[in-house]
């Protein structure tokens, strides 16, 4: 896709193929973080840090696109109400990163001081993580098609809110585990857990917060 079609029939192609880099970016931070899991899940606990700093790559490189992006629309011929329809995605989407990036370092610090996730609980962030992935790719997705098919576009964001409620269902599962094991023996771990948990669960409400945007220039379209 060259360009998007947006209020008023104006191409902002230099902006949107930035924007469409942002996102994929973004989108990486979301996967890197589904590996670092994944490394936990099969104890291989020495390759965190080096994901982690994969993570930090990504968002660095999505924060670099962001700053042109912000300067770019500051030069831009494009009516108001498309500047911050821009914006908004930009930001919004930009929160997605600096969610995964908070959740691998405290991943990366709960297993550096020798904590451990129990089993139960991190069988639930396992599919929270597939599941914001899934997300993560239907939000790129949605974007990509959003100048030639809307509709699928706005199907796109219906089904990323589906997937965010799904998600949310299991956080408050492994909230519930987290809580049963902290009533018996309340210890540090419990405080560093119930962080972890909600800030991998942000990321879909920030993925989601993001479909929001992209469906309302949708409908606008």
């Amino acid at each position: 896709m060259s360009s998007w079609q947006w209020l008023g029939g104006r191409k902002l192609d230099e902006v949107i193929t930035k924007s469409l880099t942002h996102l994929e970016l973004v989108i990486e931070t979301v996967k890197k973080l589904d590996q670092l899991i994944d490394s936990i899940v099969s104890e291989k606990i020495s390759n965190l840090k080096n994901i982690y700093m994969q993570v930090i790559d990504y968002e660095r490189k999505a924060d670099s696109i962001k700053r042109d992006l912000l300067q770019s629309l500051r030069g831009a011929f494009i009516h108001p109400l498309d500047r911050e329809d821009l914006l908004r995605l930009i930001l919004t989407a930009d929160d997605i990163a600096a969610y995964c990036k908070a959740s691998a370092r405290q991943l990366v610090t709960f297993y550096d001081i020798g904590m451990n996730i129990p089993e139960n609980i991190l069988d639930i962030l396992v599919k929270i993580s597939k599941k914001t992935v899934e997300a993560g790719e239907k939000l790129l997705e949605s974007i990509k098609c959003l100048g030639t098919d809307p509709n699928k576009t706005i199907n796109l964001t219906h089904e990323i809110e589906k997937l965010e409620e799904e998600i949310d269902e299991l956080r408050m599962e492994a909230l519930e585990h987290t809580y049963r094991i902290c009533l018996k023996n309340f210890r540090l771990d419990c405080i560093l857990l119930m962080s972890i948990i909600d800030n991998i669960e942000t990321i879909s409400d920030m993925i989601e917060d993001t479909s929001d945007v992209i469906r309302l220039i949708a409908l606008s379209s």
